[in-house]
Parts: structure tokens; sequence; C-alpha cells
């Protein structure tokens, strides 16, 4: 049996081949004011997301309180008939309604995710019947937080290729070794999984960072000359 009700709230996900227009932007932006002038919905956000760091192209998220309850396939037929033929493959929009365990949600946290990227950019969203909010903006900035977490790229360094992994980073970075094992060890974006260590040294090394950060750079210079000279 779905999870997923039949509601009022739908969220729509839109992403054109090779990035939605400004034009298409303003499309679905009539639309949503045409649907607030018919009092089909009630009120609506729109916010544009463009991940470069990422590659993904420009694409948009929607979400709507409409005035009765609607299937996700009908609101996805809405905003699909707004783009020209080929706009859209399959699984570029994408509309779906809160779980029922969703559902008491407030409307600052259902509208945050669409806002989640241009909250503090008023170029970047469109509200109908909403008002940017103190409530509405942590909302959205507490989305983007939890998205920049999933985004932590993870490296894991073996002593298969620790070799060529640790040299690009000392060429790029201009640093000796010692120095960019240690870096590594602390960097958070992305973080490196130095699995060429021993499990005990490495749980050595995180004992130490919680409970005497001062001894870390010691620690870790140490390491690493075990490491090299083969030192237990």
């Amino acid at each position: 049996m779905s999870t997923h009700a039949y509601t009022n709230r739908h969220s729509i996900s839109i992403r054109p081949i090779s990035g939605i227009s400004k034009e298409e932007i303003q499309d679905c932006c009539k639309c949503l004011e045409k649907l607030i002038a018919e009092a089909r919905c009630l009120r609506a956000v729109l916010g544009v997301e463009d991940v470069r760091e990422q590659s993904q192209s420009k694409h948009v998220h929607i979400r709507m309180v409409l005035a009765r309850r609607y299937r996700s396939a009908e609101t996805t037929k809405l905003f699909t008939n707004l783009f020209g033929q080929g706009r859209l493959s399959r699984h570029s929009i994408k509309t779906t309604q809160p779980s029922k365990n969703m559902l008491q949600q407030t409307e600052e946290v259902f509208f945050a995710y669409a806002l989640k990227c241009s909250f503090n950019n008023p170029k970047l969203y469109t509200l109908f019947n909403v008002k940017m909010t103190n409530e509405l903006k942590a909302a959205s900035h507490e989305c983007y937080l939890q998205q920049q977490d999933k985004r932590v790229r993870y490296i894991v360094v073996t002593s298969t290729n620790v070799n060529h992994i640790m040299r690009d980073f000392v060429e790029r970075h201009q640093l000796t070794w010692e120095e960019a094992f240690i870096s590594m060890y602390k960097s958070t974006s992305p973080v490196y999984h130095l699995n060429f260590l021993s499990a005990r040294i490495r749980v050595n090394l995180d004992i130490a960072i919680k409970n005497k950060p001062e001894e870390v750079d010691d620690k870790l210079k140490q390491a690493w000359n075990n490491f090299i000279t083969g030192s237990k």
C-alpha cells in the first residue's frame, strides 16, 4: 500500500535537457499566476537551482498548495504542456506528494526545499501569495545545509592508490608530502579516508582529535614518519 496521500500539496521538479531557459521559467511563472487567479492554487513558490560544481543543468523546483486535491499526473501534464517537443525526457519532470507522516509539516518546511538554493537571491525565486518571512528563510537555509552535507565527496586512499593521490595533492597545493598528509587528514571537503594507515593508528588519531586536539599535528607527523619508515 502506498504511503503517499492524495493531497493538495504538490512538489514539481523540472529538469529540461540542457537546462531550463529564462523563457521557460517565465512560462512556469505565468502558469502559476493563472492557477492563482483561477483560485485553483492557493499558494506556491518557484526556485531556480544551478549546481555548477556537479555539472548539473539549471532546473526549477515548484511547490504548490492547491485549492483541492489533485492527482500528481494532472500536475505533471499541466507543466509538461508548457515545454516544446523534445525538451523533456521521461525523467525530466516529476510531481510528488508528501507521505502521510509528512502532512503535518508547516508550509514553511514544505516550501523550503524549492527555495534552498535561492532564498537569499530574489532573482532566483518567485513567490505566489507567499511572503519571505524569517521562518521561511530559516527553513530554506536548513534545507540548504542538509543538501550540502549530502554533497560532501569522499575519497578512499588505500595502499594501492596512495602514491598517485598524494602526489596529485602535493603538486596542486605545493606542499611537502608530510604537509599534504596532514592536510588530507583534516580536510572536510572532500573527506579523505586514509585506509592505507592501520586501523589502530586511525582509531588513535580519532581519539586524539576528541580528547587532545592540541596533540593531533604531532601524532599525524609521527604516523606519517612511521608509514614512510615502516615502523610500527
